[in-house]
C-alpha cells in the first residue's frame, strides 16, 4: 500500500510538473501605433505567438504619443502596468530614474544577446547611470527638407554636404520675397529649425558637462541663439510668428510658403500625402561656424516593465519586437531609420521620397554631427520647457530684451530646478 501510494505521489509531481511547463502566459504590450503601423505590428506579434504557443499577447496599441508617459506612470502607480511598453527618448529618463523598467545588463548577458547590431547613438539613448533598460526599435534624425521648383526658379543650387550656414542664409535671401507684389514679404527660404539645433551647430550645450549647472550662456551658446533671432529679423530668412499664423513648419512647406523645413524621414509620406505636386528631396543639415552639422535626434525603444509578473516571457517579446523582420517591415510601412546597423541597407534603397535617405544614416556615423537627445537627467522636460519658453521669447526681439538677458534669466530658472534636484536625491 505504501508503495501504491509512493507511486501515486511520484506522478502527481511529475503531472504537477508538467502543467507548470505548459500554463499559457498572458502578457500585456503598450505602444502608440496609429491604425496602419498596428497592422504590421500585430501581425508581428502574432507570429510571436505561434513561436510561443503558451504566450498570449494582448496589444494595446491605439495610445497616443503624447499621452503615453501619463498613462504608464497612472497604471504603475495603480499596479497595472504592462509587460511591455514601447519608450520615447523624449521621456525615457523619468521613467528609468523611477525604476518603472526592469534593468537589461543581466538578461542581455545571460542569454548572449548581440547589442553589436545597434548604433551606439540608439544605445546610448536608452542608457541611464551606466545601465541599459530598453532594446531600440526606431531612430529619428533630423535633415533639410526642400522644395526642388523654388530653388530652381530662383536660380540656386539644391543643398548638399558641403552647405555651411552662411549658404543657408545666401539660399533664403534669394528664394524669399514678395511673390505676389503687395509690397510685402509673403516667401521664405525656410521655417525655423528646433532652437537646440542652432545651439549645438555653434558649439554651445544646455548642461555642462556634469549635468550640474546650465551652460546656454556660453559665448557659443548666445552666438547660436542669436543666429536664430537674425534668421527672422535680420537676414527675413525665415517668417517671424505673425507671418507664419496658423501654420506649423510642415504646413509651411507643404503650402510652398518656405522652401525647406527640417524633419525626420517619416516626415516624407506625409508631405507626399499632403502635397503631391511637390518634387522636394532632403539634404544634410548645414554646418556651423566651427564645421559642426547639428541635428536633432530621438530613438523608439521597447522595455520590460518592472510590475510584469512574467518578466522573462516579456523580455522574450522585447527582444521580438527589435528583431530585423519588424524593422523591415516598418521600414516599408512608415519609413522608420532602423536601431539596427545591418537594416540600413534596406532602408536607403527603400524607393519612396525621400530618395536621398543615406543622409540619415550618415547623421548617425558622422563624428563631426551633433544629435540632440534629451539631456539626461530627471528634470529634463522641465528645463526644455523653460528653454523653449526663452527661445520663443528672443524670436519675438522685443525691444529692451536681448538675447542675453533673456538665456541668462533662463539659466537662473534652469539652475533652480537642478539644484532642487539634486537635493531631493541627496534627501534618499
Amino acid at each position: 500500500m505504501k508503495k501504491i501510494i509512493l507511486f501515486l505521489g511520484i506522478i502527481c509531481i511529475l503531472l504537477a510538473g508538467c502543467g507548470k511547463k505548459d500554463k499559457q502566459v498572458r502578457l500585456l504590450i503598450t505602444t502608440w501605433e496609429k491604425d496602419e503601423e498596428s497592422v504590421y505590428m500585430r501581425a508581428h506579434v502574432k507570429r510571436f505567438e505561434e513561436l510561443h504557443p503558451n504566450i498570449k499577447v494582448d496589444v494595446e496599441d491605439c495610445v497616443p504619443w503624447n499621452r503615453m508617459l501619463s498613462k504608464l506612470m497612472i497604471t504603475t502607480a495603480g499596479h497595472r502596468s504592462p509587460d511591455v511598453a514601447r519608450i520615447s527618448s523624449e521621456w525615457f529618463i523619468p521613467l528609468a530614474a523611477k525604476h518603472v523598467l526592469v534593468p537589461l545588463n543581466d538578461l542581455i548577458e545571460k542569454d548572449n544577446f548581440d547589442i553589436g547590431d545597434f548604433y551606439e547613438t540608439a544605445l546610448d539613448s536608452c542608457t541611464y547611470d551606466g545601465t541599459l533598460y530598453c532594446l531600440p526599435v526606431a531612430l529619428d534624425a533630423y535633415g533639410i527638407y526642400y522644395n526642388k521648383k523654388m530653388f530652381d526658379d530662383a536660380g540656386v543650387p539644391y543643398p548638399d554636404d558641403t552647405w555651411t550656414y552662411d549658404d543657408f542664409v545666401k539660399a533664403c535671401q534669394k528664394i524669399g520675397g514678395d511673390y505676389d507684389g503687395d509690397g510685402r514679404q509673403d516667401h521664405w527660404g525656410a521655417a525655423l529649425w528646433p532652437w537646440n539645433t542652432y545651439l549645438l551647430a555653434f558649439d554651445g550645450d544646455v548642461l555642462t558637462p556634469d549635468h550640474s549647472k546650465c551652460a546656454v550662456t556660453s559665448e557659443n551658446g548666445i552666438a547660436g541663439f542669436q543666429f536664430m533671432v537674425d534668421l527672422i529679423h535680420k537676414y527675413r530668412a525665415c517668417p517671424t510668428n505673425e507671418d507664419s499664423a496658423n501654420f506649423d513648419k510642415f504646413r509651411l512647406f507643404t503650402s510652398g510658403k518656405v522652401a525647406m523645413t527640417a524633419g525626420g524621414c517619416w516626415w516624407g509620406d506625409t508631405c507626399t500625402r499632403e502635397a503631391p505636386t511637390i518634387d522636394f528631396d532632403v539634404a544634410p543639415m548645414p554646418k556651423g561656424p566651427r564645421g559642426t552639422r547639428a541635428t536633432t535626434l530621438a530613438s523608439d525603444s521597447f522595455a520590460v516593465m518592472t510590475q510584469s509578473k512574467h518578466k522573462e516571457e516579456a523580455w522574450l517579446l522585447a527582444r521580438w519586437m527589435t528583431e530585423q523582420d519588424y524593422m523591415r517591415e516598418a521600414i516599408k510601412g512608415n519609413q522608420i531609420i532602423p536601431a539596427r546597423k545591418s537594416m540600413a541597407k534596406e532602408f536607403v534603397s527603400l524607393h519612396r521620397k525621400p530618395y536621398n535617405k543615406q543622409v540619415f544614416i550618415d547623421a548617425l556615423a558622422d563624428k563631426n554631427t551633433k544629435g540632440w537627445i534629451v539631456t539626461k537627467v530627471v528634470c529634463a522636460s522641465e528645463i526644455m520647457q523653460v528653454l523653449g519658453s526663452a527661445a520663443e521669447k528672443m524670436r519675438l526681439n522685443r525691444p529692451g530684451e536681448s538675447v542675453k538677458s533673456i538665456a541668462e534669466d533662463a539659466a537662473e530658472s534652469v539652475n533652480t530646478i537642478l539644484k532642487a534636484e539634486q537635493e531631493n536625491n541627496n534627501n534618499k
